[in-house]
Parts: structure tokens; sequence; C-alpha cells
């Protein structure tokens, strides 16, 4: 989605024939603007059937990857979500430890020689 507003990627989706009962089927999706909380909303999630969600950025002074951000993937989506990252995060300065367990939330790093994302 590069830096795309969500609310351009709705209508486009929606003129598309997708909606909550319609959703379109992507096995990844790259999360907007570096996971900041501008640019991905509740309407973008509920209009896609995705578990895999991709954050293209390092932990940053102001908020990035954003609680708000992945807290809207998390709430608005009926599976577990995977999140894969291009840099190691501490996710316990953005999730506490009972969070991550009680939403089931896993994350990925890439690494030295990617990340496996095939069936376990």
């Amino acid at each position: 989605m590069g830096d795309s507003d969500a609310d351009d990627i709705v209508g486009t989706l929606t003129e598309l024939g997708y909606s909550k009962n319609n959703k379109l089927k992507v096995d990844f999706c790259k999360i907007s603007h570096h996971a900041s909380r501008h640019n991905t909303s509740n309407e973008l999630i509920q209009i896609l059937d995705c578990s895999n969600y991709i954050i293209s950025t390092q932990q940053t002074a102001n908020g990035r990857p954003s609680k708000e951000c992945l807290s809207r993937i998390i709430c608005n989506s009926s599976e577990t979500i995977n999140f894969y990252c291009n840099y190691e995060l501490e996710w316990n300065k953005i999730f506490t430890g009972e969070e991550l367990l009680k939403y089931g939330i896993k994350f990925f790093s890439l690494g030295q020689h990617g990340v496996d994302v095939g069936e376990e």
C-alpha cells in the first residue's frame, strides 16, 4: 500500500465490488506508511481477508510502528495475525506480554536468510 491513504484504497476496492461481506482475499498486505496511526483504518482492514501483514520500518521515536495501527488490524480481523518485519523490533515497547498472549499475535523478523512463510 506504500503511503496510500486508507480512504482512497477503500474507495477503489468498493468500486471494484469489495466490502465487509465480499472481502478481498490476500496472502500478504504491506501496512501503509510504516504502520503509522494515520493511514490504516478500521474500514480498510474490515474489507480485507488477510492474516499476514508486512511492516516496513525500524522502531522510531515518533511511534512507528504504532500500537493504534496494529491494534486496528488485530481487532478488525477474524484470524490470528502475523506481522512480518524487516527490522528487529522491541515488541514489549508496543504490546504487553498479556496482550501478545491474549490476541495470539506473532511477529517474525527478516533475518540474514529471509523469513520462511511456508505452512507449519
